[in-house]
């Protein structure tokens, strides 16, 4: 073999070991897991007081803690108010006023926000400016009474509005809707025949679910879960409002979860699956959070923490002094909840930090 030959295979086998090595090392190395941590609990809490005399704030988002954004009402003022805040302080945003309730909010990032609220109106802010983006006209005249009760995206050309409008003329009863944006403008995609009133949703898989409310004024109103999938819409779920009271549905990091009574599920394989038990009896049906071993659930006096071992209050009111309003904004070491003081009708902004 000559020298130049030699060479070339001696370095040719040189490299077919150090690549058998690098695969050996690629397959054998164990895949190290970082286990989630439980959450933390020390707090330190603060309440801002937001004036929208005998209103509620009723929507709040933000992109960071330096920028959030909430949305109420006075029931002393023709106008509905919205807020910002900067990390610092709370200031009224008084660039525009909404001349109807808003009810929901939700955005991706800080110049892509939406509003829903009555009068079937969705507000869009770019990042300068608030504007109208769609009116729910193609009902009319059938209806006179429309609202926009809950947002949500998986992406910005995905985007699903929960409505429901009540019938003119004096006709009793009331119909939802489902709206879809894709990017360009929002359509109607659905509209039930009966009257049921939509009021949360979040989507999973390329699937929606949606929790509603059947109201007969008797004590027997009927609580309901839908799934949305593929423009067709299935029941998973009945049971009385006395029963178990309204349903929640939120995202605890990457996992859909739905607060039914006092358990905590999944919907997994066409089934619900029991993944907590709240041992309390005050709960407010709602639960949200960083991932399983860090989760809130609103309380009719406070705030129960969930580490993955046990619960615990974390924050604590008088029972009926407060009441918590709607899905907070959680970052890595902060959430915001929006509350009413009962009493006095005084909208609050319940703010935790964890200190460094």
């Amino acid at each position: 073999m000559k020298a130049k030959n030699k060479g070339n295979y001696i370095l040719l086998l040189v490299s077919i070991i150090f690549a058998i090595i690098g695969c050996k090392n690629s397959v054998t190395d164990p895949i190290i897991v970082k286990e989630v941590e439980p959450g933390r609990r020390d707090y330190v809490w603060t309440v801002d007081t937001l004036n929208t005399p005998g209103g509620i704030i009723n929507s709040i988002w933000g992109s960071s803690p330096t920028d959030v954004w909430a949305a109420g009402y006075s029931i002393y003022e023709p106008h509905s108010d919205l807020w910002h805040y900067d990390g610092y302080k709370w200031s009224m945003y008084t660039d525009i006023n909404f001349y109807w309730t808003p009810n929901c909010m939700f955005g991706f990032n800080s110049s892509n926000i939406w509003i829903g609220g009555d009068g079937g109106e969705i507000y869009h802010y770019n990042g300068a400016q608030w504007q109208l983006y769609y009116k729910n006209n193609s009902v009319a005249p059938q209806f006179n009474s429309m609202t926009i009760q809950a947002l949500w995206g998986e992406s910005e050309n995905n985007i699903y509005a929960l409505g429901y409008a009540f019938f003119a003329n004096g006709n009793k009863g009331s119909r939802s809707f489902i709206l879809q944006y894709d990017g360009n403008e929002w359509k109607e995609v659905y509209r039930n025949n009966s009257s049921f009133q939509y009021y949360t949703m979040r989507g999973q898989n390329g699937a929606l679910y949606i929790a509603g409310l059947t109201v007969h004024f008797d004590n027997n109103d009927t609580v309901k879960i839908f799934k949305y999938y593929k423009n067709e819409i299935s029941e998973i779920f009945q049971d009385k409002e006395r029963n178990i009271g309204l349903c929640g549905i939120e995202f605890i990091g990457s996992q859909l979860y739905f607060m039914i009574g006092n358990r905590l599920m999944k919907y997994e394989n066409d089934k619900f699956v029991e993944v907590l038990k709240l041992e309390y009896d005050n709960s407010l049906n709602y639960a949200c959070g960083r991932n399983e071993k860090d989760i809130f659930f609103f309380m009719r006096d406070g705030l129960v923490h969930f580490n993955g071992t046990n619960f615990e209050y974390v924050f604590r009111f008088t029972n009926g002094e407060l009441t918590l309003w709607g899905s907070p904004v959680i970052f890595e070491k902060d959430i915001f909840i929006t509350a009413t003081e009962n009493r006095g009708r005084k909208t609050r902004i319940i703010h935790g930090h964890l200190p460094d």
